[in-house]
């Protein structure tokens, strides 16, 4: 049977762990001897405990063979819909609430925002409730199913996990620059060569510590061919202690400017090409855009498509996936920011913004693979994006 290309750019997104791709999620029914509900086929899933009308976290699921799926004897419950339906469920944003009549019986916060309401289903005893509702991701509606478990009774096949808070998100803190430095850096952002030399070092001389202008300096010398003032300057950059030096730093490893001094030794270990620039161990922002800010995952097959991610100094990024398939060819792509987070392990959090809802959030985190360091975004429990830095 021939794969559907639409479905297939969708699917096409990410690669997975397990080269698994993810399908709209449908309720098939809850155990009757136990709390778990049953997602798709064979993925079974833990309802969230409510309690004061309150439930937390995302469901855990895991897929099980088809004989253990017998043993917990999944049947279909009572689908609430209509003028008579006894249970309504209700979407505002990234709240779901549950009510009976007048009784709200549970209230959910979601981790994305949420679409509409699909179904409304109850057990058979009215113990546990599942709702099956739209959310979106990277642009696309999808269907996600979230159970609740009204009472407390036997143990859950599969623990409940809270996810651990999103780290703050940090960024580099840069001191306003007085009215008449302003303005000075606007004009020598316009100027090269030994304009903007002077322009620069006035800047200097009133802000001694401010980064873009020690970049722009060790530029402008540059580009007059004074390659020893050039390293100078950009030696001194890494004396520095303005929050965004690293970012100037590594954005001299690639200006064009500075192509003819890359063999130079002083000049490489000034901006990090051979060791690392806090002299420690990389910062987030060094492993970040240490290669450039481009990271891409090589596609060979409908289920490995080829993902770009391209991330630039101002914080913006670009996300390409091309997907070819049965002589098809599609390519989806997607802009909007990013920011590093803080927290025991650095991550990077992308943000897509949506003209009619709330932000879309995907925290990605550093991962080993092989001998390299990658970024795996997880979408949702099934979809992982992974992708390696393209070295220049």
């Amino acid at each position: 049977m021939a794969r559907n290309p639409l479905k297939a750019t969708w699917l096409a997104v990410v690669v997975l762990a397990g080269s698994t791709l993810a399908q709209a999620d449908t309720l098939r029914g809850f155990s009757a001897v136990d709390r778990p509900y049953l997602v798709g086929a064979d993925k079974v899933c833990t309802p969230l405990p409510v309690a004061n009308a309150i439930a937390n976290g995302t469901p855990q699921c895991r897929t099980l063979p088809v004989d253990q799926l017998a043993k917990l004897d999944f049947g279909p419950g009572t689908v609430e819909s209509g003028g008579s339906a006894k249970i309504k469920a209700v979407i505002s944003g990234t709240k779901l609430t549950v009510s009976e009549g007048d009784a709200v019986l549970v209230t959910w916060q979601a981790n994305d925002p949420l679409g509409k309401v699909v179904a409304v289903e109850r057990s058979k005893f009215g113990d546990r409730i599942a709702v099956t509702y739209t959310v979106r991701r990277l642009g696309r509606d999808m269907t996600d199913v979230v159970g609740f478990d009204l009472i407390k009774a036997g143990k859950p096949l599969v623990p409940t996990v809270t996810p651990p808070p999103v780290a703050p998100t940090v960024a580099p803190t840069v001191a306003p620059l007085a009215d008449a430095s302003q303005k000075l850096v606007t004009f020598a952002r316009t100027r090269t060569g030994k304009q903007a030399i002077k322009a620069w070092l006035i800047v200097l001389s009133a802000e001694p510590d401010f980064a873009e202008a020690r970049f722009g300096a060790a530029k402008a010398f540059a580009q007059t061919k004074d390659n020893a003032n050039a390293i100078l300057n950009l030696e001194q950059l890494r004396k520095s202690q303005a929050p965004d030096a690293v970012e100037w730093l590594v954005a001299a490893r690639f200006d064009a400017a500075f192509a003819k001094l890359r063999a130079d030794a002083k000049f490489r270990m000034a901006v990090g090409l051979d060791t690392s620039i806090s002299h420690i161990a990389p910062s987030p922002y060094e492993r970040v855009m240490g290669f450039g800010g481009a990271w891409e995952q090589t596609g060979t097959s409908c289920d490995t498509p080829t993902v770009s991610l391209k991330l630039t100094q101002d914080r913006k990024f670009n996300l390409t996936v091309r997907s070819a398939c049965e002589g098809m060819v599609s390519n989806s792509k997607y802009k909007g920011t990013w920011q590093l987070t803080t927290g025991a392990k650095p991550a990077l959090q992308l943000t897509l913004p949506n003209k009619d809802r709330a932000a879309e959030v995907i925290a990605c985190a550093f991962v080993a693979k092989g001998e390299e360091e990658a970024l795996q975004c997880p979408l949702d429990e099934d979809l992982i994006l992974t992708v390696l830095p393209v070295r220049r």
